[in-house]
């Protein structure tokens, strides 16, 4: 057990390391410029401990001067299988919380494109704050009324008076998960039936389903809903809805801010269930690089041409596990502010798609099999032949 660190979430000592990975690059939302940057790109420490009490998992490696969300791209919108998730997503929330001509908050918006879809399918107007975009050169969706701030949200904050907040995929990145949640509540002081959107990345999919892959440094933490309830209580919101997003890959939570903070009431057997998920997960690591090793090697003994399709998190991870050299060189990614650029620490170049016209690989590594079958017809379209090795 660890006598050194405490739960981010409950505040409790009962936490115990599970899982460590070698050093990787600390970001994988910034692309680098060139293959030295991307050769020099920073490093840090994946240590991950489980608190035994609220299921919350942490990393303790974490160091939140080497993380800046300056210069920032996680966009997926263009999947046009994601793009669908996002109005299902949108329509729901507006269909749920009556979000018709009202005024949407999104802390954390990115380049928008959510918010975007939440103004234009409920005719609503919008708020975007995002320190990490600068949207001045945006053209805006036809018909909404959008107005983005680059700033880093906080009380100072509290006169926008927003019917409806949601903060998509961010709180996950914070050293202090609670810091944005504790904002939003004091600002909506007095506003008891203003909803609060909270979304984050699964842990019991991630680790469940032992998606090894997900686990990056910027992660600094992973919720169960066990924990982010816990999370959302202890800083003032009563949840309302939990549920389960974007095919179990995340989470979703709604919290109204009518009571004062308390300690929350946790769910032993959920905690359980969380515990039994990571038992192994060290084990089972080491298998799967034994087994990733394996094929890698095969390929550089064949020369089998080859290159990766996907330049998220997962594909960073992969990339940054293993000395590939030249075997490895290129990776396509169909988000046109990658295409260019270099991936953090492996250093392989981003293309797009119709790069493997001219290239011809015997065989594609697909970083996400979510995407797979996106992926597999937009080669098909191209008209190249290839194999391809799905992690």
């Amino acid at each position: 057990m660890s006598a050194t660190h405490h739960c981010q979430v409950c505040g409790n000592k009962n936490i115990q390391r599970f899982f460590e990975m070698p050093p990787m690059p600390t970001q994988d939302g910034i692309m680098c410029d060139s293959r030295e940057d991307a050769l020099a790109f920073p490093s840090g420490s994946i240590d991950l401990h489980f608190c035994h009490d609220c299921s919350y998992i942490g990393n303790e490696g974490y160091e939140p001067d080497k993380i800046s969300f300056d210069a920032y791209d996680f966009s997926l919108d263009h999947s046009p299988l994601f793009g669908q998730y996002i109005e299902g997503l949108a329509d729901a929330l507006i269909e749920t919380y009556g979000l018709r001509q009202k005024q949407i908050l999104d802390i954390g918006c990115g380049d928008g494109g959510f918010l975007e879809v939440i103004c234009r399918r409920g005719n609503n107007r919008g708020i975007g704050i995002d320190s990490g975009f600068d949207h001045s050169r945006r053209k805006k969706t036809e018909g909404a009324s959008i107005r983005y701030i680059q700033d880093y949200y906080s009380e100072k904050y509290r006169e926008l008076a927003p019917d409806f907040v949601c903060c998509r995929l961010v709180i996950d990145l914070l050293d202090d998960p609670g810091m944005i949640l504790r904002s939003i509540r004091q600002n909506l002081e007095g506003r008891p039936n203003v909803p609060v959107f909270i979304e984050v990345p699964s842990a019991q999919y991630t680790f469940g389903e032992r998606v090894i892959w997900n686990v990056v440094y910027e992660h600094r933490s992973w919720f169960s809903p066990v924990s982010l309830t816990c999370l959302m209580e202890s800083c003032g919101f009563e949840v309302v809805e939990t549920k389960s997003l974007w095919n179990d890959e995340f989470i979703g939570v709604v919290g109204l801010p009518n009571r004062e903070a308390k300690p929350a009431s946790v769910v032993d057997k959920e905690v359980q269930k969380m515990k039994k998920m990571i038992r192994g997960f060290r084990q089972d690591f080491a298998i799967l690089l034994e087994r990733s090793s394996s094929q890698l090697q095969q390929i550089k003994r064949e020369g089998i041409r080859t290159l990766a399709w996907g330049a998220g998190a997962r594909g960073v991870t992969f990339l940054n596990l293993f000395e590939l050299g030249e075997h490895i060189q290129y990776i396509v990614d169909i988000n046109t502010k990658r295409q260019g650029k270099f991936v953090p620490g492996s250093a392989q170049q981003i293309v797009a798609p119709e790069f493997i016209c001219d290239f011809q690989p015997q065989l594609i590594v697909i970083t996400n099999p979510t995407y797979a079958d996106e992926i597999k017809q937009q080669v098909k379209d191209l008209g190249v032949e290839s194999d391809f090795w799905v992690l």
